[in-house]
């Protein structure tokens, strides 16, 4: 029994020697001046506040997985995940606070991750509170501001009303909305421009 003990103790010091050995993830708060912003973000005491189609959200690391902190303040928002400028994903925001994977196993070297924003002011707000680098990760300096900025006002074509909706119906879920795939965001990249977006289905004069 006494052997058996001392076996277990050495196991569980073996275990515990390999858990301490491993490079902790590295945390960065909304403000952190290595995170980059587009868009109109509402900065507050504690998070930053997404509200309009098109805000994105971005960090340049050296590592191989991020994740980051959101909680929804509805249940109709949607987010692209683009990794080295191409979307790789979309993640559904919950009202919970959570932690979502934005990238994980990637090849180790310099990576950008960028969440954006793909559906309109009306689904609501989403808070962000940061970033994590997975084990290992290093956070790099933002590149330099982009020279040209570029803001467009408009209504459904501009914030992506149904324009992932294939069934013909232009339904409103923000399930069928992708602001990244709307002409005022394709033109801000191709000007490589600074992107605001202030849109929302149905304006109109009168």
């Amino acid at each position: 029994m006494k052997e058996l003990t001392k076996y277990f103790i050495v196991i569980s010091l073996m275990f515990l020697g390999f858990w301490a050995c491993q490079p902790p993830m590295t945390s960065l708060l909304f403000s952190d001046a290595d995170i980059t912003y587009e868009g109109r973000i509402l900065m507050r005491d504690t998070v930053a506040e997404l509200i309009w189609p098109g805000t994105s959200v971005s960090i340049s690391f050296k590592g191989t997985g991020l994740t980051a902190t959101l909680q929804d303040l509805d249940t109709a928002n949607y987010y692209n995940v683009i990794i080295d400028d191409v979307p790789t994903a979309v993640i559904h925001t919950d009202t919970t606070k959570q932690h979502y994977v934005l990238a994980s196993d990637l090849k180790k070297g310099v990576h950008t991750v960028q969440l954006f924003k793909r559906t309109e002011w009306d689904k609501g707000k989403t808070l962000f509170y940061g970033f994590k680098l997975h084990e290992g990760g290093k956070v790099l300096s933002p590149p330099k501001p982009k020279k040209r900025k570029i803001e467009f006002y408009g209504n459904s074509i501009t914030c992506g009303y149904g324009n992932e909706d294939t069934s013909d119906q232009d339904r409103w879920f923000g399930y069928f909305q992708n602001n990244y795939e709307t002409y005022a965001a394709i033109t801000a990249r191709h000007f490589n421009a600074q992107y605001h977006c202030i849109a929302k289905w149905y304006w109109h004069n009168g």
